[in-house]
């Protein structure tokens, strides 16, 4: 693998010391292991790159994403509204967000196909939080991304490990670089300082897992996909809910909602 571009700034102290130690990173799979306080990738600011597939019709607000046959965004395929259960709340909150499209995933496939669409729409400065319980699909949906961006530059396949206990890995992308956090083992922000992230937003593609960990440190423009798995009753597979707060994420969520069709497998 390449050598890492140059590290970012040093990070300020944490407000507060962290109430247990992070582990110092260690070398899983291919990827790269950040460790406390490192940084291993870094670029220039941007803007998201990247085609966007479908008429770029702007979304509605309310809730309703263009190209969904004008239904509210909380709906599901069908018109029912996404219920509650473990990670259904969380699912039907990002549903009701200003901006944001719904898609029922009935497999892994569409789960891969979902992270697939979503790699040439983002790029450096993007950071998308990954919210689900455990078993969601939240490392598939990473995965398939980051061997998309991979792909698209040219650069050979490369495993994609759970960063559950690296909490972060990062990966060569042909532009700033990738990197995949997974903050389910940190206790909150002062631990998660340590790792750098907050440097890393803004200047790399950010994909975060079991992002309540960052409290005031997330991004107030970053995208958020929901995964959880379908209400019981309406078959088998998961529901993704991808909420997107800034208008400038206006033409993927109208892109993503008239490709829906294809990445479900309809």
């Amino acid at each position: 693998m390449a050598e890492a571009p140059p590290a970012l700034p040093p990070l300020r102290p944490p407000a507060a010391p962290a109430r247990v130690a992070t582990p110092a990173a260690a070398a899983a799979g291919n990827g790269r292991a950040v460790a406390a306080g490192g940084v291993a990738a870094t670029g220039a600011e941007g803007t998201t790159p990247g085609p966007d597939a479908g008429a770029a019709a702007p979304v509605a607000a309310g809730g309703t994403a263009a190209g969904r046959a004008g239904r509210p965004a909380a709906e599901g395929r069908e018109g029912r509204a996404v219920a509650a259960g473990e990670g259904g709340e969380a699912t039907a909150a990002a549903a009701r967000a200003a901006d944001a499209v719904t898609l029922c995933l009935p497999d892994a496939g569409a789960t891969q196909r979902l992270g697939a669409w979503l790699a040439p729409r983002l790029g450096p400065g993007d950071v998308l939080l990954l919210e689900g319980p455990l078993g969601s699909g939240k490392t598939d949906l990473a995965r398939a991304l980051i061997g998309a961006r991979r792909a698209a530059a040219g650069l050979a396949p490369e495993d994609v490990p759970s960063p559950s206990f690296t909490l972060v890995q990062t990966y060569e992308d042909g532009a700033a670089g990738i990197w995949h956090a997974d903050l389910y083992r940190l206790a909150g922000p002062a631990e998660v300082a340590e790792l750098g992230l907050a440097e890393a937003f803004g200047a790399v593609l950010c994909l975060v897992e079991w992002p309540d960990r960052l409290g005031p440190l997330a991004p107030a423009d970053a995208l958020r996909l929901v995964l959880a798995d379908r209400p019981a009753g309406e078959g088998e597979g998961r529901i993704a809910a991808l909420a997107a707060p800034h208008p400038r994420h206006a033409r993927l969520l109208a892109a993503l909602a008239a490709a829906a069709a294809a990445i479900e497998g309809r």
